[in-house]
């Protein structure tokens, strides 16, 4: 009997530990109110800051190293295992975008300066903590929104004045887009292939008379939309022959921004389910063929798996988004 006993136990403990060991590790970063958060798994983290509002944009998992990307205050920043580094710059405001994790080398996309508050704009990177300016086009406001990193290639994605640009290895390319006001918004590299998603639009509102689309190695292609509606695409993942991409819609005719998804190869345009009247998909994996997607409903911090939403911890009275999302 003890011996039956002793077999049933040793087999739960197999068990658990084999599904402990296969259970996906999902790291989404994001904003909780001021404070810029970071979820595993379902539980929140604040990351530690010195100004007033502080914000995760981006991040990467390398081992046992979490690395996240963002502001505080007017530094641009990352955090490493909840310790914050600033990142240098020559202007009064900074902003880190992206992250790219290649070996033991960081790459932080960013912008340094404030195009808003009449300043000038410039798109850099910093590689290891050593910022890098990238060129532009005259006295063209310009700034970096996400980078990759496949071998010796670092591909860049942003806009140069009204255009949607990228740097491949620093060499500054302008895309296509289908109006005068192009932006680039994410990057993937896929074996030789380079992927960006973006945006058009001719109004003075982002997503106003506005395109979701992809380029693929510089090649427009614009993504479907809904009737009487805009679209914008704000990241893009690869799997295979499948390039995936999230936005989110605003319909006219309903007054709702609505969150979705494309299968760009099979001409799928997936709409996800949502609470709020304003819902936006920010940030997108795959992993083992399931499809991760983080963003925000409404005042929630969301990520949905194969379109099943999941809501993530606020603190009371805040309006909170996900940004970023890894799975392991």
């Amino acid at each position: 009997m003890k011996k039956l006993l002793l077999i049933t136990l040793l087999l739960i403990i197999i068990t658990s530990f084999s599904f402990a060991q296969n259970t996906p590790q999902v790291y989404i970063c994001g904003n909780d109110g001021d404070d810029a958060v970071y979820w595993l798994n379902g539980q929140r983290f604040v990351l530690s800051k010195v100004n007033e509002t502080a914000t995760a944009k981006g991040i990467a998992v390398s081992g046992q190293n979490i690395y996240i990307i963002g502001s505080d205050g007017n530094d641009a920043v990352y955090w490493l295992n909840g310790r914050r580094f600033i990142l240098p710059k020559t202007t009064n405001s900074a902003n880190a975008t992206g992250i790219a994790i290649s070996g033991s080398d960081v790459y932080i996309s960013g912008v340094d300066g404030v195009e808003a508050l009449g300043g000038h704009s410039e798109a850099v990177y910093w590689l290891n903590g050593r910022r890098v300016a990238l060129p532009n086009i005259g006295e063209s406001e310009a700034g970096a929104t996400a980078i990759a990193v496949s071998g010796s290639n670092v591909c860049i994605a942003g806009y140069n004045g009204m255009d949607a640009a990228y740097w491949l290895n620093g060499r500054l390319n302008i895309l296509p887009g289908t109006s005068s006001y192009t932006r680039a918004t994410a990057v993937a590299i896929s074996g030789s292939d380079l992927y960006i998603a973006g945006f058009s639009m001719t109004g003075s509102t982002r997503y106003q008379d506005s395109y979701a689309m992809y380029w693929k190695n510089g090649w427009l292609n614009v993504l479907q939309r809904g009737a009487n509606s805009d679209a914008g695409a704000n990241a893009i993942a690869i799997s295979g022959n499948n390039i995936f991409i999230t936005g989110s819609e605003y319909c006219h005719n309903e007054g709702l921004s609505t969150i979705g998804y494309w299968i760009v190869n099979n001409g799928s345009r997936i709409i996800l389910p949502r609470e709020a009247a304003v819902a936006i998909g920010l940030a997108i994996t795959i992993f083992n063929s399931d499809i991760y997607i983080a963003g925000l409903d409404g005042e929630n911090a969301v990520y949905w798996l194969n379109n099943q939403r999941f809501v993530l911890p606020r603190s009371l009275g805040n309006t909170a988004v996900a940004t970023g999302i890894v799975v392991m």
